[in-house]
């Protein structure tokens, strides 16, 4: 018995198939032939769906980004710039509220000391 290679095995087999397919086949040549035609149509037609996909899926990414490089940045600066506006804004409020705050204490405890010396 001769060995064939796993290409010829392969080439053979394809061709076997092939005939036996067509031999059995209730289709005539011209079916066959209009089945494949449309078969591949379809294909190209998919595929050219695919790829306008693609290609749109790809501008809206790029929208995206122009989009964030627009309006995203900006809006963080500003933020950032209200809060360094407001902490210079509030700081001398704080440091006043902290100056009565211990001004408010220091009365206390004098005022804690005169009377827990008017009880003795």
């Amino acid at each position: 018995m001769a060995k064939f290679g796993f290409g010829k095995g392969l080439l053979i087999g394809a061709v076997l198939g092939t005939a036996y397919v067509l031999l059995t086949s209730e289709k005539t040549g011209k079916q066959r032939q209009q089945g494949v035609t449309n078969y591949f149509k379809d294909l190209t037609h998919a595929t050219n769906n695919v790829a306008t996909s693609v290609k749109e899926f790809q501008n809206a990414v790029t929208n995206l980004h122009h989009e964030v490089e627009a309006t995203l940045k900006p809006t963080i600066a500003e933020i950032q710039q209200t809060a360094t506006d407001f902490q210079f804004q509030a700081q001398p409020r704080l440091d006043q509220i902290n100056e009565s705050t211990e001004q408010l204490q220091q009365d206390l405890a004098r005022f804690d000391s005169a009377t827990d010396h008017s009880a003795e």
